[in-house]
């Protein structure tokens, strides 16, 4: 048995419309879906990362995706990034740099749609992998898919896809690390698939069965944890704010807790709890380790470990206007009054540093404002995650908590600005 050109052809109906960016490695599965487009005449490119991980083997897997393309009369996206010397893990490095280059290319590239050429053997191995790291319901339910990204292949295993491509003549390049036990992926593919076949020649098309009751099962999961997580995390600007007063009164506890965790890559249970009851400005990571879960006052914060915040442009987080005394109203800390004569008028954003320090309104002393900030209960990394308003190098504005007391209003003040901050849903993040 081989592929069904009707049944993919029915399976791609929906994104006729779109341009499909297939991601093409040069291997056996991707050749075949670039042909199977191909016949299908559907409005497709194909995208290639050369990684230069395998010398010239690399170039010539590159070389191959372009004369594929060129063959099919589509346009190929290619990037060369060298990545053997990374002392970061190979792998992870390699992943983050493709779909990092996906996700440019199909912003560039108007009403596109991604694919890859995942198959029903990609699936049991990704069932195997996670099933010995540990998972939920939703780790076992196979490879997902999603309104930027879809895998027409899913449903068909290796062997189909050989046949395919013997019937039809192609030509595609081999990986021969893939015939290594060097990862976990290549040791369940080598080692522990051929046991399984030997034990139930079907176990395939028993998986495919059991990879649908698992995503069933898991869309009625994830609804349960969305309105769990309606209740207890509210999120602004990539941070996600969790009330821990909130999650404790959950039951049963233990399994609701790592239902909102794990999915995020916080899978040890144990550290969870420990970080409920640890004391402020203590934090953990993901198993990714590009996300960390802070303790801060009364509430955990889920920040990101890879990027420096960078989430406000000055232009579109203050308003500034002239006022009159009978105007100034000091019931609303998302704004500041400020003696425009004390100004030079050069507004800015600074990232926090380490030798920053500001007079705190109603104070005559300086005061560091990391120290500052540690004070209200804004711990760790999240201080990051403040906007600091400057006049030209002088700090006006530890928004929105204080202002710095040599800008304030007096009885002499003649003409008043008042500074508005206006991303007010913001602050109620670091509230507790």
């Amino acid at each position: 048995m081989t592929l069904n050109l009707d049944h993919l052809r029915e399976i791609l109906i929906p994104h006729r419309e779109k341009h499909l960016l297939l991601a093409c490695s040069g291997g056996l599965d991707s050749t075949v879906l670039a042909h199977v487009f191909g016949i299908l005449e559907l409005n497709f490119s194909l995208i290639h990362v050369n990684y230069k991980l395998r010398g010239l083997d690399s170039d010539l897997d590159q070389e191959h995706v372009e004369q594929l393309a060129n063959q099919l009369g589509v346009e190929c996206h290619v990037l060369v990034e060298d990545i053997s010397n990374t002392d970061q893990n190979i792998q992870l490095t390699a992943r983050k740099l493709r779909y990092t280059f996906f996700k440019k290319i199909q912003e560039s590239t108007p009403n596109s749609i991604l694919c890859t050429a995942h198959h029903l053997d990609d699936q049991i191995e990704t069932f195997f992998i996670n099933l010995l790291r540990g998972t939920g319901v939703k780790g076992l339910s196979g490879i997902s898919e999603s309104d930027e990204l879809i895998r027409p292949l899913l449903n068909y295993d290796k062997k189909q896809i050989h046949q395919y491509a013997l019937a039809n003549e192609l030509k595609w390049r081999e990986d021969v690390s893939n015939q290594k036990a060097t990862y976990l992926r290549n040791k369940i593919r080598l080692e522990l698939l051929p046991v399984l076949a030997q034990i139930e020649e079907n176990y395939r098309s028993n998986f495919s069965q059991n990879f649908e009751h698992f995503k069933r099962d898991s869309s009625i999961v994830e609804m349960h944890r969305a309105q769990i997580l309606s209740v207890v995390m509210t999120e602004k600007n990539e941070i996600k704010k969790y009330d821990i007063q909130k999650i404790e009164a959950l039951t049963p506890f233990e399994t609701l807790l790592d239902l909102i965790f794990r999915p995020e890559g916080f899978s040890h249970l144990q550290d969870l709890k420990q970080l409920l009851k640890a004391e402020g400005g203590k934090f953990i990571e993901n198993d990714q380790k590009d996300q960390r879960l802070l303790k801060s006052g009364h509430s955990l914060y889920q920040l990101s470990n890879q990027t420096k915040p960078d989430l406000f442009d000055i232009n579109s987080l203050f308003s500034i206007t002239e006022v009159t005394e009978e105007e100034v109203s000091y019931t609303d800390n998302s704004c500041i009054y400020v003696d425009q004569e004390m100004l030079k008028g050069d507004f800015n954003l600074q990232p926090l540093s380490a030798l920053h320090y500001f007079y705190p309104l109603g104070m005559t002393k300086k005061k560091k404002v990391s120290k500052f900030l540690k004070d209200i209960g804004i711990q760790g990394p999240l201080k990051l995650y403040i906007p600091l308003l400057f006049d030209g190098d002088e700090l006006l504005w530890v928004v929105p908590f204080r202002m710095d007391h040599r800008s304030r209003i007096t009885s002499k003040t003649k003409n008043i600005l008042k500074i508005e901050c206006l991303e007010k849903d913001f602050w109620e993040l670091f509230s507790s």
